[in-house]
Order: C-alpha cells, then structure tokens, then sequence
C-alpha cells in the first residue's frame, strides 16, 4: 500500500553494516559492509528547523522515510544509492510511527548526512 501512495518518493538505500577490527595501536578501526537493500525517502526539514542546526560544525540534517516493514535504529547507517550520500541515523525509526490501524504504514526518523 505505502509503495501505491509514495512509491514515487521511495529511492533505493544501502544499510551499512559496522565492523569493527584492531588498529594496531590498541584501539578498533570501524570498517563498513553493504547489507540489505532498502527503500527510503529523503524528506527535507522545515526552514525554521534547518536555521536551528545551522552552526559551525553541525551536517546536514533530513528525515528518513521508512515503510512499515523496516526498522532503522539509533547509530544505523545507510548509503542512498543514487549519489553515494551516508546518513547516520540519529533516532529510532519505531518511535515514530503511523498508528496499527493506519491504511499507510510507516515510521519516519532523523538522520544527518556524514563521511561513510
């Protein structure tokens, strides 16, 4: 159903998975792998809440639309197939959702675009 609504807002999506190996120093170095392939939107933030993050330092800010079947968790990275942008995933996709009874199933969550 969701695919009937939005599915011309959907874009394919890569979930990065982490991997963690020894430095050599005594610390980890995090390497990331390709898992499943997803299908997300990209929904752009507010004006006002773009001006709030607009400080030296901070990425680009969007929210992530996730169909009902799909869960994205707090740190998770995914890589948008068109362009090669990483986002991190900055709240969980299950808080944030449309009701049990809903016709369109979905959650939405925060992420912002970081180095992959």
């Amino acid at each position: 159903m969701l695919m009937g609504y939005l599915g011309g807002y959907l874009e394919p999506f890569v979930r990065l998975i982490p991997a963690a190996a020894p430095d050599g120093l005594g610390g980890t170095e995090v390497t990331w792998t390709e898992g499943e392939t997803l299908q997300l939107a990209v929904v752009p933030l507010e004006p006002r809440e773009e001006r709030q993050g607009e400080q030296p330092g901070l990425s680009r800010r969007v929210r992530l639309l996730v169909p009902g079947v799909t869960a994205l968790r707090l740190e998770d990275r995914v890589r948008r197939g068109k362009d090669g942008t990483c986002f991190r995933v900055t709240g969980d996709s299950e808080l944030r959702h449309t009701p049990a009874r809903a016709r369109v199933a979905y959650g939405i969550c925060e992420a912002e675009a970081v180095e992959a």
